[in-house]
């Protein structure tokens, strides 16, 4: 990683390791970080078209949100499935 070296200069090597948030990191208690990945499914044709991250803890209740479709190329009703 290029920009490592200047991150490793400014906070030391034993501290980069640890400090970082990372973006795909799901499990609660791992760098703070408490949302779970989840899938958005098209109510018309059943595909899954969209990931996004849901808090549990904040949001009891299955997404649901219009999105585009690409498959029936117009904004449609999708759902959280699993």
């Amino acid at each position: 990683c290029p920009g490592s070296s200047v991150v490793e200069r400014f906070l030391g090597k034993e501290e980069v390791g640890s400090s970082i948030l990372l973006p795909g990191s799901t499990s609660p208690g791992r760098d703070g970080f408490m949302a779970d990945i989840i899938q958005l499914q098209c109510e018309v044709c059943s595909r899954i078209n969209y990931t996004t991250f849901r808090n549990k803890k904040t949001q009891a209740n299955k997404i649901e949100k219009k999105k585009y479709c690409r498959f029936d190329r117009k904004h449609t009703l999708h759902k959280e499935s699993k």
